[in-house]
């Protein structure tokens, strides 16, 4: 991902998460990630990039984040502590921390990402559309 891509993608997701934070009404979004991923991965799809949704569940709890090009994109990890910055975008590689792990679940349609997400707190899921063209005319299915 070249450093333009990167500042377009950043100053974009600055953009979505303030929208997010006034209805979180919660600045570091704990609870939203897998709707703030969904949106993020809706987002660079639009811009013909190849994400993946991804979930890293442990015992205690689970987070969801996005994998684009070897790159880490978070817009919720400041509820991981304030290190973190508002908008993560950073290389896959050597990695430490357990809710980005190399070992998470990964999606890359609507259909996965849904079930993915099947048993994830109601009040935190996505509403997941998936748009099928047919006779000309669009059929939006909901999802969740």
């Amino acid at each position: 991902m070249d450093s333009r891509l990167k500042a377009k993608i950043r100053k974009d997701l600055i953009k979505i998460r303030s929208e997010f934070s006034v209805k979180a009404q919660d600045t570091t979004l704990q609870g939203y990630c897998a709707i703030c991923s969904y949106a993020i991965w809706k987002y660079l799809k639009k811009m013909k990039l190849n994400p993946e949704f991804r979930l890293k569940e442990v015992t205690w709890e689970a987070h969801c984040y996005v994998l684009c090009d070897n790159h880490i994109i978070d817009i919720t990890a400041k509820q991981f502590g304030s290190k973190f910055p508002n908008v993560v975008i950073r290389k896959n590689k050597d990695n430490k921390e357990w809710f980005w792990s190399n070992k998470s679940e990964s999606a890359k349609t609507v259909t996965k990402i849904k079930r993915l997400l099947d048993g994830w707190v109601h009040f935190q899921k996505p509403k997941l559309t998936k748009t099928k063209k047919k006779n000309r005319k669009v059929i939006r299915e909901e999802y969740l």
